[in-house]
C-alpha cells in the first residue's frame, strides 16, 4: 500500500472534505465553497454525474477557483479532488481523482497519472499532444502519440476508491491511496442507497492499512466517534451545503474532529456501533 499520510504536514486532526452536489445547496454554491474552506474545510470533491465535457470542466474551474482563493485568504491550503475523469482533474490540476464503481480501475489510474501519483477509491486522451498546468504551476503530463502510446506526468494527483464494506478496502490494489467508506449513517442529502455500516466498520475498515475516509450521515454529533475509531478523515455534503450557515456548520466538525482521541487505526473500543 501506498505510505501516503492524509494527516502529515498538517496537524493531528482528521481531514474534512466537502462533496459538492449542486441540488443540495442553499444559495450559490461558489460562495458556499468558499465559506466552508475559509472556515476549515481541508479537501473539496467535484462530483456531478449530470455534468460532462466541457460543462463538467468550467463547473469544476469555477470551484477550483472559487475554493483556493479562499484558502489562501485564510493563509491556508485546500485539494481538489474530481470524481472519476482522469482526463478533466489533469487539465484543472486537481490535487485527487476520487474512483468511483463505474470508473477505471486503480491499476490504469496509475498508468495514466505515473508512478509517483498518489489514488483514492470509493468503495460503497485529449488530442495528439496535450501539455496540462494545474493551478500551482506545475506541468501535469505530456501526451504525444507520435512517441508512442506512453503518458508521462510529473504528478502528485492522489486517487481514491468508494467502498460499501470494509471487507471490500481488504481486497484493494497496492496502488489505492485512500478509500471512501459508505454510507456509515444515513445520508443528508440523499436517500440511502444500502445499509448503513456504523462506527464499528470504519475501525474494521481501517485495520486494512489504507486511509479511510468515511461518509453519510456524518454531523458534528457522530464526527468525533468516527475519527476516534481510526478513520483519517470524514466526507460531507448535506452537512455544509444544506446548512444555514456553511462557515459555522464547517467550524462544527472541526471541532468535532479535534476533540477525537489519535488511537491507532482500528482500535478504538468504545466506538459506538
Amino acid at each position: 500500500m501506498s505510505k501516503w499520510n492524509p494527516t502529515e504536514g498538517r496537524g493531528r486532526d482528521p481531514i474534512l472534505c466537502l462533496v459538492i452536489d449542486r441540488s443540495a445547496v442553499r444559495g450559490d454554491l461558489t460562495r458556499c465553497v468558499a465559506a466552508a474552506v475559509g472556515a476549515g474545510v481541508d479537501w473539496v470533491q467535484i462530483r456531478e454525474r449530470d455534468l460532462e465535457g466541457a460543462a463538467l470542466l468550467a463547473h469544476a474551474k469555477e470551484i477550483d477557483r472559487a475554493a483556493r482563493q479562499a484558502a489562501s485568504q485564510r493563509g491556508g491550503c485546500v485539494e481538489i479532488f474530481v470524481n472519476r475523469r482522469i482526463d478533466i482533474a489533469l487539465v484543472l490540476g486537481a490535487d485527487g481523482v476520487q474512483l468511483g464503481f463505474d470508473a477505471v480501475d486503480p491499476q490504469t489510474a496509475r498508468r495514466l497519472l505515473g508512478g509517483d501519483a498518489q489514488i483514492g477509491s470509493n468503495v460503497d486522451t485529449v488530442g495528439s499532444k496535450v501539455d496540462t498546468v494545474g493551478s500551482n504551476g506545475k506541468t501535469r503530463g505530456t501526451n504525444d502519440k507520435t512517441g508512442g502510446s506512453s503518458l508521462k506526468i510529473e504528478s502528485s494527483i492522489k486517487i481514491g476508491i468508494s467502498a460499501h464494506h470494509p471487507d471490500e478496502i481488504r481486497t484493494a490494489p497496492p496502488e489505492v491511496d485512500c478509500a471512501q467508506l459508505a454510507p456509515i449513517f444515513q445520508p443528508l442529502s440523499k436517500p440511502r442507497a444500502a445499509p448503513y455500516l456504523g462506527v464499528r466498520a470504519v475501525a474494521e475498515a481501517a485495520r486494512h492499512g489504507v486511509p479511510i475516509i468515511a461518509q453519510g450521515g456524518i454531523t458534528p454529533a457522530n464526527a468525533t466517534s468516527i475519527a476516534a475509531a481510526g478513520a483519517s478523515g470524514i466526507a460531507v455534503t448535506g452537512a455544509i451545503l444544506s446548512a444555514p450557515d456553511p462557515a459555522a456548520a464547517t467550524r462544527a466538525l472541526r471541532a468535532a474532529l479535534a476533540a477525537a482521541p489519535r488511537n491507532r487505526p482500528g482500535t478504538s473500543p468504545t466506538a459506538p456501533i
